[in-house]
Protein backbone atom coordinates (compact mmCIF):
# COMPACT_ATOMS: atom_id res chain seq x y z
CA UNK A 1 0.00 0.00 0.00
CA UNK A 2 1.33 3.46 -0.96
CA UNK A 3 1.65 5.94 1.90
CA UNK A 4 3.00 9.52 2.09
CA UNK A 5 4.18 10.57 5.54
CA UNK A 6 6.87 12.47 7.45
CA UNK A 7 10.19 10.67 7.70
CA UNK A 8 11.06 9.02 11.01
CA UNK A 9 14.51 9.60 12.54
CA UNK A 10 15.46 5.93 12.12
CA UNK A 11 14.85 6.12 8.35
CA UNK A 12 17.47 8.73 7.51
CA UNK A 13 20.15 6.29 6.36
CA UNK A 14 17.75 4.44 4.06
CA UNK A 15 16.44 7.71 2.61
CA UNK A 16 19.95 9.04 1.99
CA UNK A 17 20.93 5.84 0.22
CA UNK A 18 17.88 6.07 -2.03
CA UNK A 19 18.70 9.69 -2.91
CA UNK A 20 22.29 8.71 -3.76
CA UNK A 21 21.06 5.80 -5.90
CA UNK A 22 18.78 8.11 -7.89
CA UNK A 23 21.55 10.72 -8.27
CA UNK A 24 23.92 8.03 -9.57
CA UNK A 25 21.55 7.38 -12.46
CA UNK A 26 20.41 10.98 -13.07
CA UNK A 27 23.96 12.34 -13.19
CA UNK A 28 25.35 9.28 -15.00
CA UNK A 29 27.95 8.68 -12.30
CA UNK A 30 30.12 5.78 -13.46
CA UNK A 31 31.47 4.95 -10.01
CA UNK A 32 30.08 2.04 -8.01
CA UNK A 33 27.32 3.17 -5.63
CA UNK A 34 29.38 2.73 -2.46
CA UNK A 35 32.27 4.75 -3.91
CA UNK A 36 29.90 7.49 -5.03
CA UNK A 37 28.24 7.63 -1.59
CA UNK A 38 31.64 7.89 0.13
CA UNK A 39 32.70 10.70 -2.22
CA UNK A 40 29.57 12.79 -1.69
CA UNK A 41 29.41 12.13 2.04
CA UNK A 42 33.02 13.36 2.36
CA UNK A 43 31.92 16.57 0.59
CA UNK A 44 29.09 17.04 3.06
CA UNK A 45 26.30 16.42 0.58
CA UNK A 46 22.97 15.76 2.28
CA UNK A 47 24.39 16.98 5.61
CA UNK A 48 20.98 18.59 6.24
CA UNK A 49 19.67 15.05 6.66
CA UNK A 50 22.02 14.35 9.56
CA UNK A 51 19.55 16.24 11.77
CA UNK A 52 16.24 16.24 9.91
CA UNK A 53 14.37 17.46 12.96
CA UNK A 54 16.47 20.64 13.16
CA UNK A 55 16.97 21.17 9.43
CA UNK A 56 13.35 20.69 8.44
CA UNK A 57 10.67 20.23 11.10
CA UNK A 58 11.99 22.76 13.66
CA UNK A 59 12.64 25.21 10.82
CA UNK A 60 9.08 25.37 9.45
CA UNK A 61 9.72 22.76 6.77
CA UNK A 62 8.83 19.17 6.13
CA UNK A 63 10.61 16.02 4.94
CA UNK A 64 8.31 13.38 3.49
CA UNK A 65 8.76 9.82 2.32
CA UNK A 66 6.58 7.76 0.04
CA UNK A 67 6.48 4.12 1.00
CA UNK A 68 5.17 1.05 -0.76
CA UNK A 69 4.50 -1.79 1.65
CA UNK A 70 6.69 0.03 4.22
CA UNK A 71 9.69 0.36 1.86
CA UNK A 72 10.81 3.92 1.12
CA UNK A 73 10.52 4.49 -2.62
CA UNK A 74 10.67 8.30 -2.81
CA UNK A 75 11.53 11.39 -0.76
CA UNK A 76 10.60 15.05 -0.94
CA UNK A 77 11.21 18.03 1.28
CA UNK A 78 10.69 21.73 1.74
CA UNK A 79 13.29 23.57 3.79
CA UNK A 80 13.19 27.20 4.89
CA UNK A 81 16.37 29.04 3.93
CA UNK A 82 15.41 32.58 5.02
CA UNK A 83 12.30 34.68 5.58
CA UNK A 84 10.13 34.15 2.50
CA UNK A 85 12.64 31.80 0.83
CA UNK A 86 12.49 28.01 0.77
CA UNK A 87 14.09 25.14 -1.06
CA UNK A 88 12.10 22.33 -2.62
CA UNK A 89 14.06 19.09 -2.70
Amino acid sequence: MIEIRPIRPDETTVAKRLIYRVALVVFNDTRPLEESIAYYEARGELKDMDDIQRSYFDNGGVFLVITNDREIICTGAIRKLAAGICELE
